[in-house]
């Protein structure tokens, strides 16, 4: 009696276990990053379109555009 409880708990156990790997996975790992974009897009900028030369508000309007290039790419994702 306890070894056929014991293979019932285990076979409901087994059944189960791939329902509770796929709870522990994160959500969907498509969704837009809005931080990760901002940072990649005022790095780019920074790197690209900023040099030494240029008016010392060059990382703020990299900042701005990359919000904005990130604002519109987000909307794109959501369509």
């Amino acid at each position: 009696m306890i070894t056929r409880l014991l293979k019932l708990g285990m076979l409901i156990f087994l059944v189960n276990l791939q329902t509770m790997a796929l709870a522990n996975l994160p959500g969907d790992p498509y969704q837009f990053d809005m931080k990760t974009c901002v940072e990649q897009n005022i790095k780019n900028c920074m790197n690209g379109v900023c040099i030494p030369s240029t008016p010392t508000d060059c990382p703020t309007q990299c900042r701005v555009n990359a919000v904005n290039k990130c604002k519109a790419m987000s909307q794109q994702e959501k369509l």
